[in-house]
């Protein structure tokens, strides 16, 4: 297997993880899409544009294999999005 083949499997692979982990278009999902917009004070457009980059995020981590936060650091908001999903505790 080529590495381009195998980065794009390991890549696959971490979007369907993080998709799995927060499903937003879930019971879950929506709950930490409300608990964002009046945490976080923001408004519709922007909890989707945040969970988006979170998702990102997630991604990157996992395909960098960046377990131990020593290669990657989140952007602010998507740190915030982050502790307001592992506060979360009845979505997972």
């Amino acid at each position: 297997m080529s590495s381009v083949v195998a980065d794009e499997t390991a890549i696959a692979s971490a979007i369907f993880a993080v998709d799995e982990a927060l499903p937003v278009h879930s019971a879950a999902g929506a709950r930490l899409a409300v608990r964002c917009a009046r945490k976080l004070g923001l408004n519709a457009e922007e909890v989707a544009d945040a969970l988006a980059a979170y998702k990102q995020f997630m991604v990157l981590k996992g395909v960098s294999k960046d377990f131990d936060a020593t290669k990657f650091s989140p952007p602010p908001l998507v740190d915030e999005i982050w502790h307001e999903h592992i506060l979360d505790t009845r979505g997972y």
